[in-house]
């Protein structure tokens, strides 16, 4: 039990700062994480020893979601009165934003498209099939662009040719990014940058998998739970660059 309550403890410091980030995406990963590395340890290692890393992750998450309830309106705070947020809000309180931004994620998800992700998605398969080009500028060999794609550092200028209009204001959707690696590098690098993505985030999980299968009778526990880390991590990894 006591081992229980110290590494709770250990893990309540990085949660909470999991918490405050006000964000969903570390959140997705997180989780894909845990799941990860409590099934790799349970299948490679001792179930009992992933019912324990399940059991701490749970006592951490109560313990910091606890600490964000916390009122901290009566904090001193430097900030000038006129921006601060008024007493009668319902965000006034850390843990209030907490919830309202893990309330947020089926509305993201069913009426804004997942922050207009996938607009992003749609619009970036029509580039890569159909690679459009600036009609005051043309190159003599265009089928170059499928295979080397735009270069790097051009989506933002690319996506423009093919950007949607947003529902709500009728604008053309900028987009930086295209809140998918894969998507991403298919559309500035090509091919080739598509082969070279899979590969990278691909080959630690496919040689991770290769490690824990191997010789699993003669591997220490010591170096299970190493090598299920580094699935978990490669794993989670995956999961936040394909939603960007």
């Amino acid at each position: 039990i006591a081992w229980y309550a110290v590494w709770s403890i250990i893990l309540c410091f990085p949660v909470s700062c999991l918490l405050f980030t006000l964000s969903r995406g570390p959140w997705v990963s997180a989780g894909i994480f845990l799941m990860t590395f409590a099934l790799a340890v349970g299948i490679t290692a001792s179930w009992k020893l992933s019912i324990t890393i399940l059991t701490i992750a749970i006592f951490s998450v109560t313990m910091a979601f606890s600490i964000s309830q916390i009122p901290t309106q009566k904090l001193s705070n430097p900030v000038p009165t006129s921006l601060l947020i008024e007493t009668n809000s319902p965000s006034k309180y850390s843990g209030n934003l907490i919830g309202q931004r893990l309330a947020s994620i089926k509305t993201e998800a069913l009426e804004k498209g997942l922050n207009q992700r996938l607009a992003i998605w749609k619009s970036s398969w029509k580039i890569i099939t159909d690679r459009p080009w600036f009609t005051s500028n043309t190159i003599s060999q265009p089928w170059i662009r499928y295979i080397s794609g735009y270069g790097a550092e051009s989506f933002r200028y690319i996506f423009q040719l093919e950007s949607p209009l947003d529902k709500y204001n009728q604008l053309p959707i900028e987009a930086h990014y295209a809140h998918n690696y894969f998507i991403h590098q298919a559309v500035v690098q090509g091919v080739l940058g598509l082969i070279s993505a899979i590969g990278v985030l691909l080959t630690p999980i496919m040689l991770s998998i290769y490690m824990l299968c191997k010789g699993r009778e003669s591997q220490t526990i010591v170096f299970k739970i190493l090598i299920s880390g580094i699935l978990a991590f490669a794993m989670c990894r995956l999961v936040d660059q394909m939603l960007g």
